[in-house]
């Protein structure tokens, strides 16, 4: 990794302005931008990452969930329909028993 060169990377530089959250780091600016904390950067990422991931999990679990759910429906849909067709051949040969 250490042969990895960035144009960008040639802008940044140091403040001398200390992170109000994390105060043993000193800010960046890169070119004429506001100044920023590298760790306060890092640490926005990653909770947006892991609500992406937490997001992309409930997703997929509710997906399956109601795959499932449409599985069972089509089951139930198709023993109901069996069921119906066999009591109207009962009924009807009972209706013809009575004739």
């Amino acid at each position: 990794m250490a042969g990895l060169n960035f144009e960008l990377l040639k802008h940044v530089k140091k403040t001398n302005q200390y992170c109000q959250v994390h105060p043993d780091q000193k800010l960046l600016m890169l070119a004429n931008h506001i100044p920023f904390c590298p760790r306060c950067v890092e640490e926005k990422r990653r909770h947006k990452n892991n609500g992406l991931v937490t997001i992309g999990a409930l997703r997929s679990y509710k997906r399956g969930f109601y795959e499932v759910l449409k599985k069972i429906q089509l089951l139930m849909m198709r023993i109901y329909g069996k069921l119906a067709l066999i009591i109207t051949r009962s009924i009807a040969v009972q209706k013809q028993k009575l004739i």
